[in-house]
């Protein structure tokens, strides 16, 4: 346990010595073989991103994609810029942010999410 907290701690000290920005990097989920994706980046009028769900082996080597938000617009040649999208964090350390869902092409499951992340 005492190594736990001083992980958190270490952790904590990290955030806020060496960057004031929490949200912008790469974000990993996995649930046995499946892992979930997120990439986020800082712009001067918020955050974008894509996301993606890959299969791993047991060494943790990518086997497949089940889908990936960067892809290709239709047969334009020009992937999307990105599929999520914020504004800043606000002063009452809160940012809402918007994901489109662009892996699901023609269907009726396609759409978007809008969440509220509080800082």
């Amino acid at each position: 346990m005492k190594k736990v907290i001083i992980l958190i701690l270490s952790l904590i000290y990290s955030i806020t010595a060496y960057s004031q920005d929490i949200l912008a990097g790469i974000w990993k989920y996995q649930n046995n073989s499946e892992v979930f994706i997120v990439n986020i980046w800082k712009e001067t009028d918020g955050y974008k991103g894509h996301y993606k769900k890959i299969i791993v082996d047991a060494n943790g080597n990518q086997v497949s994609v089940v889908y990936n938000s960067n892809k290709e617009i239709g047969d334009t040649g020009h992937n999307w810029p990105y599929t999520i999208y914020s504004g800043n964090i606000s002063s009452s350390h809160e940012v809402r942010a918007i994901l489109s869902d662009n892996t699901v092409a023609y269907s009726p499951n396609a759409g978007g999410l809008l969440m509220v992340i509080w800082i």
